[in-house]
């Protein structure tokens, strides 16, 4: 997305590579960068929400796959788990960037190959929104199953608690 929106930054509102970075920096640079600019089309301001929004919804998702992927993977495995997810993570970069920037700039108009590729991309996560909720709830049902079923242990005793700094 952030290749695509550059684009729509770039030559769509006519932003120049300066300002379609400040739009998107942290939020304080954010705020002084477009104030600074004395931009006043609600273009700018909409599209920058859009990205911030974006931006916090993409750390919540990397997060969220992150701790569901290696829930379930014994210690000893953590490592080759997360390996496992950032590769995937790149090769759907890899692959997706230049796809996506294809579909941007085929047509005649660059915005409407930017709807196109904010409809494809919505579609897609939405898509994957929608496995994702499935594979769970069937995690979750097995899980239940297994809990039971009676064949998990069962513990309990005493814990030794030390005061914080006696070790």
């Amino acid at each position: 997305m952030v290749f695509v929106l550059t684009l729509y930054f770039q030559e769509t509102l006519g932003l120049s590579a300066i300002e379609t970075g400040l739009v998107f920096g942290f939020q304080g640079v954010l705020t002084a960068a477009l104030l600074a600019l004395g931009t006043a089309g609600w273009s700018v301001w909409l599209a920058t929400a859009a990205v911030s929004l974006a931006g916090m919804c993409h750390l919540g998702a990397i997060i969220s796959y992150g701790v569901t992927v290696t829930s379930g993977v014994p210690d000893e495995e953590q490592g080759l788990a997360t390996g496992l997810v950032t590769s995937t993570q790149q090769v759907g970069i890899t692959i997706g960037i230049p796809l996506l920037g294809v579909l941007a700039t085929t047509s005649d108009d660059l915005l409407t190959g930017v709807h196109l590729v904010l409809a494809l991309a919505t579609a897609i996560v939405l898509a994957t929104a929608v496995l994702v909720a499935i594979g769970l709830r069937r995690t979750a049902a097995r899980g239940d199953a297994e809990a039971g079923s009676g064949s998990g242990t069962s513990v309990s005793g005493t814990v030794e608690t030390q005061p914080l700094g006696s070790r």
